[in-house]
């Protein structure tokens, strides 16, 4: 429904500018950032079981000891971090 609205308003948006010559810059400009704001709205789902069933999505509870969260100790951040500058190095060292 939403795509035929869209659909419907984007070239009267574009025929504002007769009133004022950047007015659809604007209003797609703000509608962007409002979009972009609202989904900073939606759970987070990193690490937990996505619903699959209609039935999961109305069962879903706030519990926070569902995430699982990776034990990474200091010394394998250290690692990891030393394998990513070696994968750059690699990947510039194929560009050339």
């Amino acid at each position: 429904m939403f795509n035929r609205v869209g659909g419907i308003l984007a070239p009267q948006i574009v025929n504002l500018n007769n009133l004022y010559h950047n007015a659809h810059f604007i209003v797609f400009g703000i509608l962007g950032v409002v979009a972009g704001f609202l989904v900073l709205l939606l759970p987070e789902t990193l690490g937990r079981p996505l619903p699959t069933r209609p039935e999961d999505i109305y069962n879903i509870k706030k519990v926070d000891s569902d995430i699982i969260k990776p034990d990474v100790q200091p010394s394998d951040k250290q690692s990891l971090l030393n394998n990513i500058d070696e994968d750059d190095e690699n990947m510039e060292s194929i560009t050339m």
